[in-house]
């Protein structure tokens, strides 16, 4: 996440934002990074019942999975399968399916 935020902030000048759903122990320290780099566009949903994500994911226009190391990364596949374009690095099993 924190280098997605840093690449975001290069987007200064577009209409770039950063929808985030979950949490974890760093969720403090990335949002007052992204606060600081994205100035209000940034926004944390938080944990939401594993029935509404897709739902979520669907409003995108593309999710990005910034992993470092990710064994697969099923959240990239939930994404297509919603018709959601997406992003991941190459740490991730999914990057194949991203590629294809």
């Amino acid at each position: 996440m924190d280098l997605l935020i840093a690449a975001l902030a290069r987007f200064e000048d577009r209409n770039v934002e950063l929808v985030v759903i979950g949490s974890g122990p760093l969720e403090d320290k990335l949002r007052t990074d992204a606060e600081a780099a994205l100035t209000g566009r940034a926004s944390w949903i938080g944990c939401l019942p594993v029935g509404d994500v897709p739902g979520e994911m669907a409003k995108a226009d593309c999710l990005v999975l910034p992993s470092r190391y990710d064994g697969w990364g099923a959240v990239v596949s939930e994404a297509l399968l919603v018709g959601t374009p997406a992003i991941c690095s190459d740490k991730c099993g999914s990057a194949g399916v991203v590629r294809a």
